[in-house]
């Protein structure tokens, strides 16, 4: 990725990296590269969840609160947090010069209906419960007339 020209900076080729092993992001710049007065640098990644945050929303709801100052859907929300830690190393000259820690925020899960189950109920119920109540009419009426017919039969 390439950071606008400037006069401090003519032609400056950053490049970032992302080692799923140790699962870190790094934005490394050029060894002659000089920090831009009033320039922010910012680094912004999607984090999605993995199948194991949803089940564990599944079976335990959310584990964890987003710490202040991690943004609106983050910071005092419950979710899960998106990383152990997140450290910023500056290093100059290859000498570590400082290490400064940020919040952990939060994710949340999507919840997601999947596909629509039909419809239950309706006129299929309807009829199964008329017949089912006709049958039972029959049956009363059935054992009505033989216990009748054994009346009749002892006298």
């Amino acid at each position: 990725m390439r950071l606008e020209r400037t006069e401090l900076n003519k032609d400056a080729e950053v490049r970032l990296t992302y080692d799923t092993q140790t699962k870190k992001l790094m934005l490394l710049f050029p060894a002659d590269y000089i920090l831009e007065d009033g320039w922010r640098y910012k680094i912004t990644a999607t984090i999605k969840p993995t199948q194991e945050a949803y089940a564990k929303y599944a079976t335990e709801g959310y584990l964890h609160v987003g710490d202040p100052n991690t943004g609106k859907t983050s910071s005092g929300q419950k979710g899960f947090y998106s990383n152990n830690s997140a450290n910023l190393h500056y290093v100059l000259n290859n000498q570590q010069k400082s290490t400064m820690e940020y919040p952990k925020p939060v994710i949340q899960v999507s919840n997601n209906t999947g596909s629509r189950l039909p419809d239950t109920g309706g006129i299929g119920t309807t009829w199964m419960y008329k017949i089912g109540a006709l049958l039972l009419v029959a049956e009363i009426l059935s054992f009505a007339k033989r216990t009748k017919e054994k009346q009749t039969e002892k006298e």
